[in-house]
């Protein structure tokens, strides 16, 4: 709830229901997901989400606003989940289909952790997965404050480490960004969904990509719109690194 660009966004309705529901019920839709946790903090704003997930049947945890790292190990350590998928509350359009190919891929190859890569839409096909015990080993040893917010830098960061995949889409789409975190990206997620969910709450990329097509003015509406999260922190973090050097 305590978006700096947009306050409150995870709960703001479309079609009667709250952002937040939409991230949930697609990624249930996922075939092998069995579990879908919402992972809030325990500062007093979020009651508002703990107490939308428990009249609704779905499962939450609620932990450190700042040490989200801490906050999805422990979420995962209570759930006793083996593998951890995680898809931010910001993706009401996040396709169920590119999150089963992520995880097909990552437990055909035995990877450690698993990532999509830019070329897929944003808010579309943002998936990263990434094996309980790794998400263990990282959260004992990542001590940087960007580590600790965006979860997953510290593996990403050290590749020696791990075994990583990452998932490219057959076609780059990495200008479009369709996560929710100003004004002009959730009228963008709520016109789509209002108009692509007429009949269900599942339509793919595909759809959402034809849509576009068909409407070109929504993607304008939001092309000037700034990426922020982890991306910033990759940034400070060559930044330093070149300073360093």
């Amino acid at each position: 709830m305590g978006s700096t660009r947009l306050p409150g966004k995870v709960m703001m309705k479309i079609k009667e229901k709250p952002m937040l529901w939409y991230s949930v019920v697609r990624t249930r839709k996922a075939k092998l997901i069995d579990m879908a946790i919402v992972v809030t903090s325990t500062e007093k704003k979020d009651d508002v989400i703990y107490d939308y997930c428990t009249n609704n049947g779905i499962d939450c945890y609620r932990g450190s606003e700042q040490d989200v790292l801490d906050r999805y190990y422990q979420a995962a350590r209570i759930f006793k989940a083996d593998i951890v998928v995680r898809i931010t509350s910001d993706c009401p359009l996040i396709d169920p289909k590119i999150i089963e190919t992520t995880a097909k891929e990552f437990l055909a190859g035995g990877y450690d952790y698993a990532r999509t890569s830019k070329s897929w839409p944003n808010g579309i096909g943002s998936v990263e997965i990434v094996k309980f015990d790794v998400l263990q080993k990282i959260w004992k040893i990542a001590k940087l404050p960007g580590e600790r917010e965006h979860v997953t830098p510290y593996i990403y960061t050290h590749p020696d480490e791990f075994k990583i995949k990452t998932i490219d889409c057959d076609k780059d789409y990495e200008g479009i960004v369709l996560s929710v975190d100003t004004q002009p990206q959730f009228d963008a997620a709520k016109n789509i969904i209002e108009n692509l969910g007429k009949k269900s709450d599942y339509f793919s990329m595909h759809e959402i990509l034809a849509y576009l097509e068909k409407n070109k003015d929504i993607l304008k509406s939001i092309e000037s719109v700034e990426r922020r999260g982890a991306e910033q922190y990759m940034r400070d973090l060559r930044m330093a690194q070149d300073r360093k050097n």
